[in-house]
């Protein structure tokens, strides 16, 4: 997932092949898996959530079913997991299906699945992203490179990527560390930067060019807001 833990995995974009674990980490993934599933006597399909801290790696939730994602990586792997974890069901032998245990062998391309959502049609609904699911839908983009499969399922998934305008950036204290170099890659593509006064004060410091706005319950009358500068069609991208 390219969201970090905290964030259903159903409104996650998912990617595959991984490509920030380590090898090691993909080792002790297999084997927790193994091990979970034998320990659960788990005949078909299973459901497990990691994280991935550099080498460490810390089970989330084990679920004895299958998951959302199953349909996509049997099309991109190429390997029909319902019918074989059916089958197995059934009483037939992995092995006699013509597969091994273990980690299956990457795909020599990548595929990204990217939620849709319906925030426009949905009226009072908050739309911060976090443990409760949001998203209506999902597809998916397949390219040569991590970042063209990215690219296909945004723009399947509706969204029109604008290559100018305005970023407005408001962060929490504890994410702050992370702005330098996102905000840096905006102003290098010729974006400008609007910034709530804490977040401002950072990027400044960063040698980051900012313009300061208000949040609306912060500023005099008259004065510029986060608020403001959406309606007045300044800003591309929060």
């Amino acid at each position: 997932h390219i969201e970090r833990a905290g964030i259903h995995s159903g409104d996650s974009i998912s990617v595959y092949p991984a490509q920030t674990i380590s090898q090691r980490a993909k080792d002790t993934i297999a084997e927790y898996t193994r091990r979970l599933a034998k320990a659960l006597h788990v005949v078909g399909m299973i459901n497990i959530q990691f994280i991935a801290i550099e080498e460490d790696v810390y089970v989330i939730e084990v679920n004895p079913r299958s998951s959302r994602t199953v349909p996509y990586i049997s099309k991109v792997t190429g390997v029909p997991m319902v019918d074989l974890a059916t089958r197995i069901m059934m009483g037939e032998k992995l092995n006699e299906m013509g597969y091994e245990t273990g980690l299956y062998p990457s795909s020599p391309y990548y595929a990204v699945k990217v939620p849709v959502f319906s925030f426009e049609k949905l009226s009072d609904v908050d739309t911060q992203l976090g443990p409760e699911m949001k998203s209506t839908g999902e597809v998916l983009g397949i390219a040569g490179t991590m970042e063209e499969a990215l690219y296909k399922g945004m723009i399947a998934a509706g969204y029109y990527m604008k290559r100018n305008g305005g970023i407005l950036i408001s962060v929490r204290d504890t994410d702050k560390k992370d702005l330098k170099e996102l905000a840096k890659a905006y102003v290098s593509m010729g974006f400008t930067i609007y910034a709530t006064e804490g977040t401002a004060r950072k990027l400044n410091s960063a040698g980051i060019s900012s313009t300061i706005v208000k949040k609306p319950k912060e500023a005099d009358e008259g004065e510029e807001t986060t608020i403001s500068v959406m309606e007045k069609g300044r800003i591309s991208y929060v």
